[in-house]
């Protein structure tokens, strides 16, 4: 295999852990192991790099054996697939066994070990994903047109578009993402197509992976517009509502990006019209990230005045993002003026509320009785002092709460 261009090493592969681990596992003078994939693609577009990927000759026993003979930890994070990460003074790198599909089902597939770089490079799913570096910069280009791809911003299906989708549907997912993400112009017509005729393969798919990957899309600058295509192509209707309110999600996405606050959850409520249910049922999402979609719906409620005070109340309810975002698709639907939108959003921002002054034992030491009473008291005191926007002090709490208790006695 030929290198088709030499660049400049990138600081990540210049650092000791980098260089010690690729001596590792490259014998002098073999091409043996070499950086693959999103570490590739990312250094050549200028983009920053998060994981460093290894495409390595060696089964995942040898190339264990090779680095903890060099005094690296291990860890068989994807044995089964050929993965080993190695752990270099706190760096980690993945370290995947070259592989040939035997076969697959769409979810999985059954690989076998080879030293083939063009086999290896067959199975992975689009031609820029497919790129390789040396320790020296020598960039190989296994396909013979991922490099092209990739210059001209084309996200392609490595061979047959039909053949790469059946070996793991979730692709069809990552041409959109991929696309919005590196893409440019049209996506390629041919993978298209294959997104849109291997679509009913979405439905095999587990929720986990599905919301991954839609969470990932969404959080993109362009995921308005690749959402649109996704409709268009018949690929949104296997996750979405058919009818995707796609005016309104888009003009709220619009909205999110203009004041630089993308919420991947937020948006995705959005697209669901905050339909809890169908959220549940479709999508796998944590507590947390439930309870974030309830507090945002609920804080859509509470701004429907939308002033200094509510959003305050808001805040304290609901916490700051979710009122923000609340206030972005209220802005995004038209339901405010204009003016003085900003100081409105950054209050929802940066706005902390503060602790409220009173807590049972100052109910108890008014000489209410332990019991029922004294949760019932200071929430009527919360509210209280709620109401008064949260200018009340501990000592105007306390006054309130002998007058209250005083009312009661009498």
């Amino acid at each position: 295999m030929r290198s088709v261009k030499t660049v400049e090493l990138p600081a990540w592969a210049q650092t000791e852990q980098a260089q010690a681990v690729m001596k590792a596992l490259n014998d002098e003078g073999a091409l043996q192991t070499l950086y693959v994939g999103g570490c590739v693609r990312n250094h050549l577009l200028g983009v920053p790099v998060s994981d460093i990927d290894l495409a390595t000759v060696h089964t995942p026993e040898q190339a264990i054996s090779r680095l903890q003979r060099a005094g690296f930890g291990t860890v068989p994070t994807g044995i089964d697939h050929g993965t080993v990460t190695a752990i270099a003074e706190g760096l980690t790198f993945e370290v995947t066994s070259l592989r040939r599909d035997v076969s697959t089902d769409g979810r999985r597939a059954v690989v076998a070990y080879t030293d083939d770089w063009v086999a290896d490079a067959q199975r992975r799913d689009f031609t820029i994903n497919t790129l390789l570096m040396s320790q020296q910069g020598q960039v190989y280009d296994p396909t013979g047109c991922g490099l092209a791809d990739l210059e001209a911003r084309r996200v392609v299906f490595v061979g047959n578009p039909a053949e790469r989708i059946a070996e793991d549907y979730l692709r069809i997912l990552r041409f959109f993402r991929f696309h919005a993400t590196y893409g440019r112009g049209n996506p390629d017509q041919a993978g298209l197509a294959a997104c849109t005729a291997g679509a009913a393969g979405i439905d095999t798919l587990s929720r986990e992976r599905i919301t991954q990957e839609i969470l990932k899309l969404l959080a993109l600058a362009g995921a308005g517009d690749t959402l649109s295509v996704m409709v268009k192509a018949r690929v949104a209707a296997r996750f979405y509502k058919a009818d995707l309110p796609l005016d309104r999600v888009i003009g709220y996405f619009d909205m999110q990006s203009c004041n630089r606050a993308v919420h991947a959850l937020a948006r995705l409520a959005v697209t669901v019209a905050f339909d809890h249910d169908f959220i549940k049922e479709n999508f796998a999402l944590s507590n947390a990230q439930i309870l974030f979609l309830k507090n945002m719906a609920s804080a859509i409620e509470e701004l429907q005045v939308r002033d200094r005070c509510h959003i305050r109340q808001s805040v304290y309810a609901f916490g700051n993002e979710a009122t923000a975002q609340a206030l972005l698709f209220c802005f995004a639907q038209g339901q405010h003026e204009t003016d003085g939108d900003e100081s409105l959003l950054a209050l929802a921002k940066a706005w902390r509320p503060p602790a409220f002054p009173l807590a049972g034992a100052d109910v108890l030491a008014s000489g209410i009785k332990a019991g029922p009473a004294v949760g019932r008291i200071l929430a009527q005191a919360e509210i209280w002092w709620r109401a008064a926007d949260f200018v009340p002090d501990r000592a105007a709490c306390l006054a309130w709460l002998q007058r209250h208790v005083s009312q009661q006695i009498e």
